[in-house]
């Protein structure tokens, strides 16, 4: 999948959301799947759903919080994005005037 740094993103609205330790279990009752985020995932996802931020903003969170290069930062929030967008947790935000 191909993404811009100025797409932004929203989680589904339908899922259910727990906090275990320092990890999150997002489960999709539709699809009667279960799905972990370690605590890079869950940044990126709490972040999500807080604001719909765009691809730049989120590589900029992951240098900031974890003092990486913004290829890393990119390539990783990448990866993140494509499993959550395959698995259709992920919603693209759409601006409404």
């Amino acid at each position: 999948m191909t993404f811009t740094d100025s797409q932004r993103f929203t989680a589904r609205e339908d899922l259910v959301v727990e906090a275990i330790d320092d990890q999150i279990v997002i489960l999709d009752l539709n699809g009667d799947r279960c799905f972990g985020l370690n605590a890079q995932g869950v940044l990126l996802w709490q972040r999500i759903r807080e604001d719909a931020p765009t691809v730049a903003e989120l590589i900029a969170l992951l240098q900031q919080t974890y003092a990486i290069d913004v290829e890393r930062a990119r390539t990783d929030l990448l990866a993140f994005l494509s499993a959550l967008q395959s698995a259709g947790l992920l919603l693209e935000h759409t601006q409404t005037s």
